[in-house]
């Protein structure tokens, strides 16, 4: 997890923003190929709500229920 989360940082630059925390960084995989990943914040004026800025699949699983799959995982 850390390998590809280090990697998604990297690429994205999304874990210089100061609200960024690894435990709300989640994807998924099958036979062990991420197929999707979603990262989730905490809002600015609100400890209660939280903010997806990225939530993804990878083509060939679309629309097979992996979006869905990792919006449970952040509830």
């Amino acid at each position: 997890r850390a390998r590809v989360l280090q990697s998604f940082c990297t690429q994205i630059r999304i874990c210089v923003n100061a609200r960024f925390d690894p435990d709300g960084f989640f994807f998924l995989t099958t036979r062990s190929n991420a197929i999707g990943l979603t990262l989730a914040y905490r809002a600015v004026d609100d400890e209660t709500t939280f903010e997806i800025p990225f939530l993804v699949a990878i083509p060939s699983h679309r629309n097979k229920g992996v979006e869905k799959a990792l919006l449970a995982l952040i509830l």
